[in-house]
């Protein structure tokens, strides 16, 4: 068996959609969802500050995603047969978009 693995950042474009301060978190996807076929979500919290608000917009979310090949030689009676998976793994769990990339005003 071997395996290769790579661990990479991603940077996502997320529309946020204009939120007043206070509202419940909010789960969104990426603007990317179409290019690729397994994309993480992201979740945009907007902390309480009377009279403000984040005015929407899209912003910029890197995260970390896992790529990796695995090579398993499988015998059968003196044959040998290569068996091999590919895949992309991403959080299954809304990523929180920093607080930063979300100015109230």
């Amino acid at each position: 068996m071997d395996a290769v693995f790579w661990i990479e950042t991603v940077i996502y474009d997320v529309e946020v959609p204009p939120l007043p301060a206070g509202t419940p978190p909010v789960v969104l996807d990426p603007v990317q969802k179409g290019a690729v076929p397994l994309v993480p979500q992201f979740v945009a919290d907007i902390p309480f500050d009377p009279g403000k608000s984040f005015p929407g917009g899209k912003v910029k979310v890197a995260t970390t995603q896992i790529q990796y090949s695995q090579k398993v030689m499988l015998d059968f009676r003196g044959l040998s047969w290569p068996h091999v998976s590919v895949a992309s793994l991403v959080p299954s769990s809304p990523i929180p978009i920093p607080n930063h990339l979300l100015p109230l005003k």
